[in-house]
């Protein structure tokens, strides 16, 4: 049978021992592309951590002052949290604590410590009381 012109375009494969042809491996060509796309993420993370300041934690004040605050109707906001082991204040004006200018301050309180009376009596003075069980405040 004489050889078509579809079989004649199918190359022969090589006799067996024949050494392999060596020609640029394809994933050597993408490997720059694939560091300088990795190096520029890089690069945009480090400036956004550097260009954008990240939140600075609550400061921490003796209770007295959150307590003065309270009294004087200074506070708009506030957090009863870890069971009552820590107060997060919102201050209605910032206050200078350490050097800067901060509207949010906490404290720690001993164990049972606060009662429904005292959450009332925050609320009747025009603050807003919240309660969390959770630690999860920042600062």
């Amino acid at each position: 049978m004489p050889p078509s012109s579809h079989n004649a375009a199918i190359p022969s494969p090589p006799p067996p021992g024949t050494p392999r042809r060596k020609g640029p491996n394809p994933a050597r060509r993408w490997w720059p592309i694939g560091a300088a796309l990795g190096a520029s993420i890089l690069i945009a993370i480090v400036a956004y951590r550097l260009l954008l300041p990240g939140s600075a934690p609550i400061p921490e004040v003796s209770y007295s002052e959150v307590a003065q605050s309270l009294a004087n109707h200074q506070v708009s906001d506030l957090l009863v949290d870890n069971g009552g082991l820590k107060l997060v204040a919102t201050l209605r004006s910032p206050r200078t604590v350490g050097g800067r200018s901060v509207s949010m301050v906490r404290t720690n309180l001993p164990l049972r410590a606060i009662t429904l009376a005292d959450l009332q009596q925050w609320g009747a003075g025009g603050t807003r009381v919240r309660v969390s069980e959770s630690g999860g405040t920042p600062g």
